[in-house]
């Protein structure tokens, strides 16, 4: 959550979150656990999709990183110096696999890309 001049929707989902968080946690514990069940799709915040984000953009990476080795490899050069290059293309199809529906801009400018 942040100060901006209107709401938007994950300041929102943050609220619900927080909420339900602290409602659960105040009951006994044989309530908590099918409390938590049913409220699961409302407990999961946006930090929790930056984090799967992040991992997809990391297994990218990764995987440019072994392809650009192998090629290395062909060629017979060093690949001390390799320059990773990841299409946002691809990155925006592994955010749709993860069902990430929020604006990609965010998370790159996150990212510091």
């Amino acid at each position: 959550m942040s100060l901006r001049e209107h709401v938007r929707d994950d300041d929102v989902d943050a609220a619900i979150s927080v909420l339900l968080t602290s409602f659960i946690n105040a009951q006994k514990f044989s309530v908590r656990k099918s409390l938590e069940r049913g409220f699961r799709k409302y407990l999961t915040r946006a930090g929790d999709l930056f984090h799967l984000l992040l991992h997809a953009l990391h297994s990218l990476l990764r995987e440019a990183q072994t392809y650009a080795a192998l090629k290395a490899q062909q060629r017979g050069t060093p690949s001390s110096r390799m320059v990773l290059k990841v299409l946002i293309e691809d990155f925006e199809a592994k955010a749709r696999e993860l069902n990430y529906a929020g604006n990609l801009d965010e998370c790159l400018a996150e990212f510091s890309l």
